[in-house]
């Protein structure tokens, strides 16, 4: 452990915050040895005692009793430390006290005691307990030992002179970072001790075995090479035996299958002769089905001959009604002749009195002059008769056509009706078959 930067504040002739004592900066850093001088009570001792205040929470001249540490003009006042571990890391040890009611005359409060990391201010260690378990863990010094070797206070150094080797070869140990090399020779004492124990060992067996003579070797070669002779005909019986199980194994493997495909093909043949109804009735719905098809194509024709039937008999009763009004429309034909002649003879005869009664006076002409009139009113209504007699006329023709593509009709659905008579007697003799 090193000692960066003490802070006080407020303890015992110190009075309010002191200048910081920064042992790693740019003046004391650079010194091999720093002095602490002073006359008597200008505070040498309580920096001391600040120190280690901070970081065990009490000192070597008052221990744990630090009521009487604050200054007797301050309320409240504490310590600080900055320390780097061996790793490198740095921390902050801090120790704060107050007086009661922040009084001069109050008592003084519980302090409060804490570990922080210099590098983000974040809380390892609380409280007297916490802090004590931490620093003995991470600084390996109690305050003992602290105190008997780091911090020599006044007339304790006698203490570290007179105490036993034990003693101060721990605390040496400690503060020199050689414990390490003392479980390092105390490991390797205990690895030397096993291996001298495994050699006593092994010398005992050799003392027990005795060489053998020359004679005993030769004989115990022979045996070995008559072994080896033995291991190497065994070998060989092996070899062969195992060929000799791996024929029989497949044999025995053949013989299974040859087994199970016998029972398979007894139990084949049983299935096939079980199965012969049902191949029976597969046949003759196979035939079913194709005398289905058969059945369809006559229903279907049935139908088309239905159709055909009822196409000849509307296309008759379509005939019968258009040869009636064809004649009804021959009968007005001749009638409309008949009076277009009449009409004609009339406006002759008209012309023939227009022209005798020209020479006639006004009033005379004005009957003559109606009756031509009424006449010019008579042609032009047989005029429109005969417009409708020629419509009549056209329309007789479309209805002969009609009538024409009526027998065509009549004469194909008959053609149909003979073709479903004959997929009928087919249909019948199909199904007297089945």
């Amino acid at each position: 452990m090193r000692i960066d930067r003490i802070r006080i504040t407020s303890l015992a002739s110190l009075h309010g915050p002191q200048p910081i004592v920064d042992f790693a900066g740019p003046i004391l850093g650079q010194a091999g040895l720093v002095a602490i001088t002073g006359a008597t009570g200008s505070g040498k001792s309580t920096l001391l005692d600040g120190l280690s205040l901070a970081i065990f929470g009490c000192t070597p001249r008052l221990g744990r009793d630090t009521d009487h540490l604050l200054s007797r003009d301050a309320t409240e006042g504490g310590a600080e430390v900055t320390f780097t571990l061996d790793d490198g890391t740095q921390w902050i040890a801090s120790w704060h006290a107050h007086r009661s009611r922040k009084q001069l005359d109050g008592a003084v409060q519980t302090p409060t005691h804490q570990i922080a990391r210099a590098s983000d201010g974040g809380i390892a260690a609380s409280g007297a307990k916490d802090v004590k378990t931490w620093v003995e863990q991470h600084v390996r010094l109690t305050f003992d030992q602290f105190r008997g070797v780091m911090l020599l206070a006044q007339f304790d150094f006698a203490r570290f002179l007179v105490a036993d080797d034990k003693d101060r070869s721990l605390l040496l140990e400690k503060l020199t970072g050689t414990d390490l090399y003392a479980k390092l020779s105390a490991a390797a004492f205990e690895q030397s001790k096993l291996a001298q124990e495994r050699v006593q060992q092994h010398q005992l067996v050799l003392a027990g075995l005795q060489p053998l003579s020359a004679d005993e070797r030769t004989a115990v070669e022979v045996a070995i090479a008559e072994d080896l002779s033995a291991v190497t005909a065994a070998d060989a019986a092996w070899t062969t035996a195992q060929g000799v199980l791996a024929w029989w194994l497949e044999r025995r493997r053949l013989q299974d299958e040859q087994t199970q495909r016998q029972g398979a093909a007894v139990a084949a043949a049983r299935r096939w002769d079980e199965a012969q109804p049902d191949r029976q009735r597969l046949a003759a719905a196979e035939a079913a089905l194709q005398v289905q098809a058969e059945l369809t194509r006559l229903d279907a024709a049935r139908t088309q001959a239905s159709t055909a039937q009822r196409q000849q008999t509307t296309a008759v009763l379509a005939q019968q009604r258009t040869e009636a009004e064809l004649q009804r429309s021959a009968e007005a034909l001749v009638a409309a002749a008949a009076q277009m002649n009449a009409a004609h003879r009339a406006a002759a005869e008209a012309a023939q009195a227009v022209a005798r009664m020209a020479a006639l006076s006004d009033e005379a002409l004005i009957p003559a002059r109606e009756a031509l009139v009424q006449q010019r009113e008579r042609t032009r209504q047989l005029a429109d008769l005969r417009r409708l007699a020629e419509q009549k006329q056209e329309a007789l023709t479309a209805a002969a056509a009609a009538a024409t593509a009526a027998v065509e009709t009549l004469r194909k659905a008959s053609q149909q009706r003979d073709a479903a008579t004959t997929a009928s007697s087919a249909a019948e003799a199909a199904r007297a078959t089945i």
